[in-house]
């Protein structure tokens, strides 16, 4: 299995051990951003998904700096509001959780930033949409 898989699956199973029972998926993102990918993703709130963005050399040879993404589903904003799980407690939740963890078998992953991703499509459909960025340390290789 290469490190960028088996980064994924630490990345899932830490975010299913941050939110317990509350997600109702997390697995990998799709992968594009078509109408299919779309659809499927907002079908299934509160929800995680992960996914590798790409990397660029780092500062060791053999190491190389990776880019992941979280993308958080919720059916509400503030869930304390509504007496559901918001978007705003899965982000914090996860934001305190991801940021400086190290994730076999790449390192500490940094939070980079937190972007809503709204759009017009995603109103229609009731749900918002967060996009959590993370960049970590990662073997470009698997040695084993």
């Amino acid at each position: 299995m290469s490190n960028i898989a088996k980064t994924s699956d630490a990345l899932q199973a830490r975010i299913r051990e941050l939110c317990g029972d509350v997600l109702r998926e997390v697995t990998s993102h799709p992968g594009h951003w078509d109408d299919s990918a779309v659809t499927r993703i907002v079908s299934n709130p509160p929800a995680a998904y992960t996914a590798w963005l790409g990397h660029m050399p780092g500062e060791h040879p053999g190491i190389v700096q990776a880019r992941w993404a979280v993308y958080v589903v919720a059916n509400v904003l503030d869930g304390e509001r509504e007496n559901d799980v918001g978007i705003y407690q899965l982000v914090e939740r996860l934001s305190a959780g991801l940021h400086r963890y190290r994730l076999p078998p790449s390192g500490t992953f940094e939070l980079l930033s937190v972007q809503n991703l709204w759009s017009d499509t995603q109103s229609g459909m009731g749900v918002a949409v967060y996009g959590m960025y993370f960049k970590a340390p990662m073997p470009s290789y698997d040695k084993g």
